[in-house]
């Protein structure tokens, strides 16, 4: 198993020799490292083929509980991206988003500039997006999301097991279009849990990632970003003070700070 996933690596970074040989000898040694750990969790695939989602995010949390920066994290995540890019791969990589890798510095934040969720064919697409801009999820949590399990009256729960960051966090149910947006969640499901046993969780995140490609959206576009400045501009009508406000969103949301936060609806 080891020595087909090095094999892999070797034969990607001998085919795609662009950059130093430094450069190149520094993503062997990342690669490598990555085995490792896969190997140290007992979750190494027999190629990186097979690579799931739900490895990338135990290896995540691995590296948070071993101090790495998110820095760090976001280097180990851009050379897998580069394996899975040369490699053909098609893992299903979360973005630096949904796993809550946010930068030290600004950076432009893609807002939708269309009503995406009313242009797409497929009726889970659309529910994806509206659990986005309606509350705050990630792309990730809306798919996994049980709303015969998560949701009360006043709020839905986002518990440990879906949650981008591994914390569990409350969402206030405040106005009509969410609980028209549960309805549907509710009614399109039938018997099943949630929206990733539609199909298998990659397949529905694929059909995701295509419809906006179809619709010419960056894959990148942060629709739960609208939760958080909808949310605020409701939070002040209700004459919430600024800062309280922010806090509301940022435990509702998952951010670590304010700066997280301002950041994303900047």
């Amino acid at each position: 198993m080891i020595k087909n996933l090095k094999s892999e690596v070797s034969f990607i970074l001998q085919r795609y020799n662009h950059g130093t040989y430094r450069s190149r000898a520094d993503k062997r040694d990342l690669l490598n490292k990555i085995i490792k750990d896969l190997l140290d969790l007992k979750i190494a695939p027999p190629s990186f083929r097979f690579l799931a989602m739900e490895h990338i995010e135990k290896l995540v949390s691995l590296w948070r509980k071993q101090g790495n920066s998110d820095k760090t994290i976001r280097n180990k995540m851009a050379t897998l991206r580069f394996l899975n890019d040369k490699g053909n791969f098609v893992i299903d990589i979360p973005t630096n988003d949904d796993l809550n890798l946010t930068q030290l510095h600004h950076r432009a934040t893609v807002h939708p500039k269309i009503n995406v969720a009313q242009q797409v064919s497929s009726p889970i697409s659309e529910l994806i997006i509206e659990l986005q801009t309606e509350f705050g999820l990630t792309r990730t949590e809306a798919v996994r999301l049980n709303p015969w399990l998560n949701i009360q009256k006043q709020d839905m729960n986002i518990p440990r097991s879906i949650s981008f960051n591994r914390r569990e966090r409350f969402i206030a149910i405040y106005k009509p279009s969410q609980k028209e947006v549960i309805i549907r969640l509710k009614r399109i499901l039938d018997e099943k849990n949630c929206l990733a046993e539609m199909a298998t969780e990659r397949h529905v995140l694929n059909l995701y990632n295509a419809e906006l490609a179809i619709q010419g959206v960056a894959l990148t576009t942060r629709f739960r970003n609208t939760y958080a400045n909808n949310r605020l501009a409701e939070l002040s009508r209700k004459s919430m003070d600024k800062e309280s406000a922010y806090q509301v969103v940022m435990d509702e949301m998952g951010y670590k700070s304010k700066r997280n936060l301002m950041e994303a609806i900047l």
